[in-house]
């Protein structure tokens, strides 16, 4: 298998089995609803930003610890910038993004 397709089903794997499935999923079902699997897909965005970040040749061995850590959690506000679009932001005054990484109370965004 090539790698980039072994990380990438590293990354959906975790979203879904590790995220979506035990916790978003099983309270929607309980709920009586079936929405998508929105971790799953912020995964499939962080995966495709460390693919990309290999492919750039970035490499932040070099450099102390705190700035690999600035740098990475910079890629995960750009990775989960990227999944929130605008309109789903924003409900009825009720912030949505960040309520599926952070706990702020809202309803998870769905896809339509």
């Amino acid at each position: 298998m090539p790698r980039t397709v072994a990380v990438d089903l590293t990354f959906l794997a975790s979203g879904f089995l590790l995220h979506d499935l035990p916790f978003n999923l099983s309270a929607d079902l309980y709920r009586g609803r079936l929405e998508f699997p929105a971790v799953t897909l912020l995964f499939a965005v962080f995966g495709a930003l460390a693919l990309m970040s290999e492919a750039l040749g970035i490499d932040l061995s070099r450099f102390p610890p705190w700035v690999r850590a600035a740098s990475n959690l910079g890629w995960l506000t750009a990775g989960y910038g990227e999944f929130s679009s605008p309109d789903e932001v924003t409900k009825g005054g009720q912030r949505l993004g960040g309520s599926l990484l952070l706990g702020v109370p809202g309803s998870p965004p769905t896809c339509r």
